[in-house]
C-alpha cells in the first residue's frame, strides 16, 4: 500500500511516517486490495488532527480524529479506519454478484471566466463509474463524507445519482424519469436513511418520494449560480447538450460536469 503524508502548520518527522505506516500495514493484512493511504497531519494550537483518505476498488473511506497529541490522533484515526472497513467488508460479504461492470464516463473540465457566458468546457476527461447496490452506494457516501455520487446500478447498468441531503439522509436520483416542462425539468427524488445501514441484513430506510424542479441553464450560468450558493455542487439540466448534469468543484480547481448519459467505454 502506497502511502502519502502531509503536513500542515506541523513538521512531519520520520517516527510520525513510520508509527503512521506500521498502523497501515496492520490494516492492509486484511485489506490487501487497499490500493493507498493519504495521511493528513495538522495543528493549530493545542489542537493536532490527523485525517486519512483510504482508497480501493469500489471504496473511498475518509475518517479524521483530533486530540491534543499527534501520535494519540493518529492511533484514533487508524481505530476509525479498521471500523469502517470491517462494516464495509461486512456489508460487501452479504451481497449479491453485480451484473454490470465498472466503465469510463466523460468527465468536462470547464474553464472560469469573468463571466457566464465566458464560461467554457476546455477538455474532456474520464472518470471511473463503479457499480453499485443502492445499499452499497448510500454506505460509500456515508463513509467516504461525499456529498454527492454517480455510479451504474449493480444490476441493470444505468447511471444513477446519490446526493447528500442531510445527516444520514440521502436522496435518489433516476435521470430516466424526468419531463421538461417549459424552462424547468420535473423529476422524482427517492429519499432514503442510513440509519443501522451498517448492520447486515439491513436495507436503506425509504422515508418519502419528492417531486423535484431543476432549472435549464448553460453550464457558464449554471457554474454563477454555483459559486453565489456557496455550495460544492448543483444539479441542472444542461440548455445545451439537453442532458440533465452535475455541476462540482474540483479538489485542484475549477469545475467538473458530468451528464446523465454520454458515451461510457469499459
Amino acid at each position: 500500500m502506497q502511502l502519502t503524508v502531509t503536513g500542515r502548520h506541523v513538521e512531519v518527522t520520520e517516527a510520525m511516517k513510520e508509527h503512521a505506516r506500521l498502523k497501515l500495514e496492520r490494516i492492509a493484512l486484511d485489506c490487501p486490495r487497499i490500493l493507498g493511504a493519504h495521511l493528513i497531519m495538522d495543528i493549530e494550537k493545542y489542537r493536532h488532527r490527523a485525517e486519512v483518505v483510504l482508497q480501493g476498488p469500489h471504496l473511498t473511506i475518509t475518517c479524521s480524529r483530533e486530540t491534543s497529541d499527534m501520535y494519540g490522533s493518529i492511533d484514533q484515526v487508524m481505530h476509525c479506519v479498521e471500523g469502517q472497513l470491517k462494516r464495509y467488508k461486512d456489508r460487501i460479504q452479504a451481497h449479491k454478484p453485480r451484473h454490470a461492470r465498472e466503465v469510463r464516463a466523460p468527465l468536462g473540465i470547464m474553464e472560469v471566466g469573468e463571466h457566464a457566458s465566458s464560461s467554457v468546457i476546455v477538455r474532456a476527461e474520464t472518470i471511473a463509474v463503479k457499480p453499485m447496490h443502492l445499499d452499497e452506494a448510500i454506505l460509500q457516501m456515508d463513509l467516504a463524507q461525499f456529498n454527492f455520487l454517480v455510479f451504474l446500478d449493480a444490476v441493470s447498468g444505468r447511471r444513477d445519482l446519490l446526493i447528500r441531503l442531510g445527516e444520514d439522509v440521502f436522496g435518489y436520483h433516476d435521470w430516466n424519469k424526468t419531463k421538461l416542462k417549459g424552462t424547468r425539468l420535473l423529476a422524482r427524488m427517492k429519499v432514503f436513511s442510513s440509519e443501522g445501514l451498517e448492520e447486515l441484513g439491513s436495507h436503506p430506510r425509504h422515508l418519502r418520494d419528492e417531486k423535484v424542479s431543476i432549472d435549464v441553464l448553460h453550464p457558464g450560468e449554471a457554474r454563477e449560480r454555483l459559486v453565489a450558493s456557496g455550495r460544492n455542487f448543483m444539479l441542472f439540466h444542461n440548455g445545451e447538450s439537453g442532458e440533465s448534469s452535475i455541476l462540482f468543484e474540483l479538489r485542484r480547481g475549477g469545475f467538473g460536469l458530468i451528464q446523465a448519459s454520454g458515451e461510457q467505454t469499459a
